[in-house]
């Protein structure tokens, strides 16, 4: 028989340790990065005409940014921002904002929620991926519009490279995210674990359970084992398991819980 516990702690008791909020803000900041590279319409300048190009809008006149309008764009620069390098770049930025609004989700949850180890190890090749990603947006500057030199780096170029190498370090950091600190009697799931012994009530004959930890006490007879368990909720379990003569045990259970 198992008995079943929480799998969910408190808010903020970091079962996992401190490392989440580490990966939590670095996931944090290099969001914020990808929704910057997204919207900005300055991640190359044109050396041309000293305005600034974007993923999925450009800068006219007093900075104004406008949305990519294929009849407009192509007779005021003369270029078709429709080529495999543009699409790849922008179909790139979308799923690193996807993939990493996921993983930053989990990691956030994961600092009252007992997860398994291999969930950071998947959250680390989530964040891997993101990183080689962002960094692919660099393939805008092998557009046509940018092809003969006509492009510098922009701010928003700037912001994909510090996102890549943001997204590099949060993978690193949950991949050496440890295991959950678990409560005694608590198996890897934060389920607290029982085991079927023979046990005998004050009034004798009963059988029941008692938890793993007391099913370890010694045989002897008369010997008296004191556990104490401390729940999640604050709940307060002392078990006293008394190991009588005839092989059988004593449990006396009582229960505090928290005013």
């Amino acid at each position: 028989m198992v008995e079943q516990g929480p799998t969910c702690r408190k808010c903020c008791s970091l079962p996992h340790g401190c490392q989440v909020v580490v990966v939590g803000v670095l996931a944090t900041f290099a969001q914020i990065f990808s929704y910057v590279v997204l919207g900005s319409c300055r991640f190359a300048i044109n050396s041309e005409r000293e305005r600034g190009l974007g993923l999925f809008q450009y800068e006219q006149e007093y900075g104004i940014c406008y949305s990519y309008n294929a009849f407009i764009f192509s007779g005021e620069y003369g270029y078709d921002y429709t080529d495999s390098a543009w699409r790849a770049a922008r179909v790139f930025s979308i799923l690193v904002t996807c993939i990493s609004f996921v993983a930053f989700i989990v990691t956030w949850t994961a600092g009252c929620v007992i997860y398994r180890r291999r969930l950071f190890i998947g959250l680390a090749i989530a964040y891997g991926i993101c990183s080689v990603f962002s960094l692919c947006t660099m393939l805008f500057f092998a557009s046509s519009i940018c092809s003969e030199g006509k492009c510098v780096f922009g701010p928003g170029a700037g912001f994909a490279i510090a996102n890549g190498i943001l997204y590099a370090c949060a993978a690193l950091s949950s991949w050496k995210t440890p295991g959950a600190k678990l409560f005694p009697e608590e198996n890897s799931n934060g389920h607290v674990q029982a085991v079927e012994i023979p046990v005998a009530s004050p009034s004798g004959g009963h059988i029941g359970t008692v938890p793993a930890s007391a099913a370890a006490t010694s045989s002897i007879p008369g010997t008296v084992t004191t556990t104490e368990v401390q729940h999640p909720d604050g709940t307060t379990v002392t078990k006293r398991v008394t190991a009588l003569p005839d092989g059988s045990r004593l449990v006396e259970e009582t229960v505090e819980k928290p005013v």
